[in-house]
């Protein structure tokens, strides 16, 4: 698998890095997506928060 040949590393060590980087690549597509969502949901949630606290505050004044 991680033979040497004359000319540095042979084709199988080659083929092994491009599977892990290519698998590297297809885990960082996965989470990408993930962390935006994440954070689109906490923005949402600290707005949500915020109106519900600007609406207890203004029924306690009324």
């Amino acid at each position: 698998m991680w033979r040497k040949s004359a000319g540095g590393f042979s084709v199988a060590a080659d083929k092994e890095q491009r599977i892990s980087a290519s698998r590297g690549r297809k885990i960082s597509t996965i989470i990408a997506p993930l962390l935006a969502l994440t954070l689109f949901l906490l923005a949402i949630m600290i707005l949500h928060r915020m109106v519900q606290h600007y609406q207890a505050a203004e029924i306690r004044n009324a």
